[in-house]
């Protein structure tokens, strides 16, 4: 499953949030996503939006109008996330490495339901030049290791599901 290569544009500021603390209270209606993310830059920025069925013109400009329901800091080659959202249907929408960005037109959707741990996958990001590249993997006993590791109190209260990025074209 992989994103084709796509040239980068020019982007704007978007929110930042960081992993969660392994107490965190979930918020009603909520469910938390798990990921691996893996990169060869360390400064970019994965940013979630709504699904809408498509990556098209509307929502790439509802995107630059209203920002993205929530971006991911990379900052380093690898990080393992744990963070909250409502319950829904999601897409990855772009990554900007500095001020530029690619938008990511396939449809890259996962689902998050409320009161699970939903893993969504082991996501590869990769830029060379101006051409960016993502990728996901399946890497759930791995995952699973991890959380029971650094999530004890989180992965002993909520279920633990898999919920793979589906890549569509």
């Amino acid at each position: 499953m992989a994103v084709p290569a796509i040239a980068f544009g020019l982007s704007g500021c978007i929110t930042r949030p960081e992993t969660l603390p392994d107490d965190v209270p979930l918020p009603a209606g909520s469910g938390f996503i798990v990921l691996e993310l893996n990169s060869n830059v360390n400064d970019g920025q994965l940013s979630i939006i709504d699904y809408t069925g498509k990556m098209g013109n509307a929502e790439v400009i509802g995107e630059n109008m209203a920002g993205p329901r929530l971006a991911l800091k990379v900052r380093e080659p690898y990080k393992f996330w744990v963070l909250a959202l409502p319950a829904g249907n999601y897409s990855w929408s772009r990554y900007s490495v500095g001020t530029r960005f690619a938008v990511i037109r396939q449809v890259t959707r996962f689902r998050v339901n409320a009161g699970e741990m939903n893993y969504v996958g082991s996501l590869d990001l990769r830029v060379a030049g101006n051409t960016f590249s993502m990728s996901a993997k399946d890497r759930e006993a791995a995952v699973s290791r991890l959380l029971a590791e650094r999530y004890p109190k989180l992965s002993g209260r909520f279920p633990v599901v898999k919920r793979l990025t589906e890549f569509a074209p």
